[in-house]
């Protein structure tokens, strides 16, 4: 017993043990976590007093690019500051701007500095030291002259503000400063080209931009367009954020940080034509027009996806500011630019040079609710962009050039809006570098609702055409579909959902369809169906039944997916009684939404009562029935079938309660059966009454007679024997009128006679030997009639004969 409690005691001791120095560690590793956040906090905010600070400024913008949010709020804390204070230098993407004394500074929307100016710059970063490299312009007018690289056509030394430091800067102005790539053929130098063979392409490697204000600006401004003197500032309160979809990802999305790493920086794009991607920055945007529309495309369609506003604000900034840029570009160039007249060279480019400019700046004007930029579709022609200019309707004028297209077909022109002599011009482009670039402009314009502002609906369709034959041509994935897979999932997954404007609130459409509103049945188990149709995409169904005192029976929810669906349920209605049900559905954007109004059913297993039924004999053709109303408290009466001598003779509305037979025959005695019909189909017992009729003595004999030109209809008093009745020996009619035919009609009582024609005048029929069904012969009978002609005459011609037969 002693060593069993003491092996106790030493499992116990040794279980504290190991419990203390569990203890022990956790507490290790919370003091030094705490420590470490007190440290960080001390130091970070200690450095955020001393913004202006070289070092300081390069590493916040470390820690920013990190994209750590715990670091990065210190960040924003020290740029929060700057805007109060005051900066010597400034630093952005390896390049920093120094300045003669400490000047007021602070930060963007996007994260480019600002500064109150006038300023003096005294030293510009230039990595290679030599005039010709690592330029600095201020303003650029959109063309063909650059300040930056000398290896580059169109380098003008005089731009290069950084050969002639130290030099003042006046407020409205934009100070865009490069780095050059080192020379062709150095480790991680772009390729040359024999067009330039100097020249790497691109010659850039980094830009960044530094505005000069007369005064502090709001926190959340945009920076303004680098290009041109006007310098307006947006506000980030300006942005639209419910123009922003909310669309599910496709397979293959790509990160948010990922795109955003793309487009946050400058995208440099104030050159004209092929040589303008020379000094599109490496680091910065793809040189080639094919690869940033990709992108910057792209970008449009992750912002009509369901990620939330702050997940995708720093995607919606940038976005913006390439088009406030751009839009800069393409205002400055409208006046300025002095190449082709009135033109501005994003429409001439030709091949894959310019494409995708235009959407960037149509799509920013609509979330800045900017008219300006929104409406550049109607306030510039196609000449202005490469999208619009390559691709119009076909006219006669053009037709030559296109055989085999019908006018009015889309169809893709390198250079129509200024050279359409040379159309179609090299058409290989439209599949390596254009339309290839353009799903996603296209397609976040469809659904967005800014076809309109397009202004272009050729592209439209060439667009829609050009998916297709590209499908069938090379197949989904392919390049010459889409440059980018995630651009061509998201055009086969949304291009045909329903345009909308900002987020879905539109609900999903509910059609129930049966069982049918008011609908009776005998059989408790019931298929509930019903179409649902949404204009983005539907996520589930929910089916409720209740019964007729409100209270809930069941429900059953039903998963489904895209714009339409066919729901079905089946139940087995638990008792006799009336019941409602509807369905609820839902979209992926939470919008709910049941059929306008219940659908009622009566579910019925009880048959109605026996009603008592009375036959009262009127004459040998004749008998009268009538019968007591019968009843059924669910489903109500739907018809009355009456039998005779266990025929069907007819089936009357719910509502009668008397029908007289005038098919009887003298002589003969009927049996008659009633039967009732709930609306739920179940039939009664049957009531029954017997009848018989007089016998029927009396030979038949002629009611009327109505004469038409070539023919008598005559009228027996009663049912006559078919054989008898179209014999035509037994008629006769004088006056030259012959009997041609005799037909009975299904009534047994009117017959026809086919004769000759008649004239005007009076005549006398005779008939004889007609039987009735009960075998009474007619004796002779002896009948006059008139026939008149009228003649009705125009006044040229005799237009219509009136026949009015009279019976005397």
């Amino acid at each position: 017993m002693r060593k069993m409690r003491a092996r106790k005691e030493e499992k116990s001791k040794g279980g504290r043990s190991k419990r203390n120095k569990g203890l022990y560690y956790l507490t290790f590793f919370l003091v030094f976590v705490i420590a470490f956040i007190l440290f960080s906090i001390i130091f970070l905010s200690v450095l955020s007093a001393f913004p202006d600070k070289p070092r300081v400024r390069g590493l916040f913008q470390s820690i920013v690019e990190l994209n750590v949010p715990f670091f990065k709020a210190f960040v924003i804390t020290g740029r929060q500051v700057s805007t109060q204070t005051t900066c010597t230098s400034i630093s952005q993407y390896g390049i920093t701007w120094t300045f003669s004394s400490a000047v007021e500074c602070g930060t963007f929307v996007n994260g480019d500095y600002w500064v109150v100016g006038p300023v003096t710059i005294t030293g510009i970063t230039k990595p290679h030291n030599i005039n010709g490299r690592d330029g600095s312009m201020i303003n650029p007018i959109p063309g063909d002259n650059q300040g930056y690289d000398d290896r580059v056509f169109g380098y003008v030394g005089s731009l290069d503000v950084s050969r002639s430091l130290p030099r003042v800067i006046a407020p409205g102005s934009s100070l865009i400063s490069s780095i050059s790539h080192d020379e062709c053929g150095d480790a991680g130098v772009p390729l040359c080209t024999t067009t330039m063979p100097n020249a790497p392409r691109p010659s850039l490697k980094s830009a960044a931009v530094l505005t000069v204000l007369s005064s502090t600006p709001l926190e959340g401004s945009f920076r303004p367009p680098y290009a041109g003197n006007s310098k307006p500032l947006y506000h980030i309160s300006q942005v639209q954020w419910n123009l922003l979809l909310s669309l599910i990802p496709v397979a293959g999305t790509p990160s948010l940080s990922s795109m955003e790493q793309k487009i946050k920086r400058v995208w440099l794009d104030h050159k004209g034509y092929w040589t303008g991607g020379y000094i599109h920055p490496s680091d910065n945007l793809p040189h080639y027009g094919r690869d940033h529309s990709a992108v910057i495309n792209d970008a449009s369609l992750m912002l009509m996806l369901n990620f939330t506003q702050q997940q995708k604000q720093n995607l919606t900034i940038y976005f913006i500011q390439i088009g406030i840029d751009w839009y800069g570009v393409l205002n400055y160039s409208d006046s300025q630019y002095t190449g082709y007249p009135g033109n501005w060279w994003w429409g001439d480019c030709g091949g894959g040079i310019c494409p995708g400019r235009k959407w960037p700046i149509l799509f920013s004007g609509m979330l800045l609710n900017e008219p300006a930029m929104k409406n550049i579709g109607t306030r510039y022609t196609p000449v202005k962009f490469h999208e619009d200019c390559q691709i119009f309707y076909l006219t006669s004028a053009d037709s030559s050039k296109y055989p085999g297209v019908a006018i009015g077909t889309p169809v893709w022109g390198e250079r129509h809006c200024t050279k359409p002599q040379n159309d179609p011009g090299k058409v290989s482009y439209q599949f390596c570098c254009t339309e290839n670039t353009l799903v996603g402009a296209v397609l976040s314009a469809r659904l967005t609702g800014a076809k309109n502002l397009w202004n272009h609906n050729a592209l439209f369709d060439y667009q829609d055409w050009y998916m297709e034959y590209t499908k069938q041509q090379w197949g989904v994935g392919d390049f010459h579909r889409s440059w980018t897979d995630f651009a061509e999932r998201m055009w086969d997954t949304y291009r045909n959902a329903v345009v909308v404007s900002g987020p879905d609130t539109t609900k999903p459409n509910v059609n129930l369809l049966a069982p049918g509103n008011g609908g009776m049945f005998s059989i408790a188990t019931q298929s509930f169906n019903a179409s649902i149709s949404d204009n983005i995409d539907l996520d589930d169904a929910v089916f409720y039944l209740w019964n007729n005192a409100g209270s809930l029976i069941t429900t059953n929810t039903q998963i489904i997916n895209g714009e339409n669906a066919i729901v079905s349920f089946g139940y087995t209605l638990p008792s006799e009684g009336a019941y409602f049900w509807n369905y609820e559905a839902s979209d992926n954007s939470s919008n709910r939404a049941f059929a306008s109004s219940n659908f009622s059913i009566i579910y019925d297993t009880t048959p109605p009562t026996t009603p008592a039924l009375t036959a009262s004999v009127v004459n040998e053709n004749q008998v009268d029935l009538s019968w007591s109303s019968a009843s059924n408290s669910l489903s109500g009466i739907a018809s009355y079938k009456l039998y005779r001598d266990d025929v069907l003779l007819a089936q009357l509305s719910g509502s009668l309660t008397d029908y007289s037979d005038t098919t009887t025959v003298g002589g003969k005695t009927y049996t008659y059966k009633l039967s009732v019909v709930n609306g739920a189909g179940l039939a009664s017992n049957n009531a029954t009454a017997s009848s018989t009729t007089p016998s029927d003595t009396n030979p038949p004999s002629v009611s009327s007679i109505i004469a038409s030109a070539n023919s008598v209809a005559v009228v027996f008093s009663e049912q006559v024997q078919k054989t008898s009745a179209e014999t035509a020996s037994n008629y006769n009619i004088n006056n030259g009128i012959n009997v041609l035919s005799a037909i009975l009609s299904n009534d047994n009582r009117t017959l026809t006679l086919g004769t000759s024609l008649h004239s005007n005048g009076t005549y006398t029929l005779n008939v004889q030997d007609v039987r009735d069904i009960a075998g009474n012969v007619m004796g002779l009978i002896s009948m006059n009639y008139t026939f008149n002609v009228f003649t009705c005459i125009s006044s040229s011609s005799i237009w219509q004969y009136f026949a009015i037969p009279s019976q005397i």
